[in-house]
């Protein structure tokens, strides 16, 4: 199941927002410098997301808990 979301304007966490809009179609990409190391090819990623670049000290209720470092697999549909 796609989830959609508007890129750049806080819908997802930051982690997402950063991340996702560095990749593009049908590019190898590798980021070390970033807050969020993540590895692309073609439209697949995996983002590495911090805490501070997730959901923080909050966490998200009973499922992430607080100063969590999450780990997504991404799969690009459409830009």
């Amino acid at each position: 199941q796609p989830f959609i979301f508007t890129l750049g304007v806080g819908e997802v966490i930051k982690c997402w927002d950063e991340g996702i809009k560095q990749m593009s179609k049908g590019q190898v990409c590798f980021c070390f410098r970033c807050p969020w190391p993540y590895a692309a090819i073609a439209q697949t990623a995996t983002l590495h997301c911090s805490a501070d670049y997730a959901y923080g000290a909050n966490g998200a209720g009973n499922l992430i808990p607080p100063n969590a470092d999450l780990k997504f697999e991404i799969e690009i549909l459409d830009f």
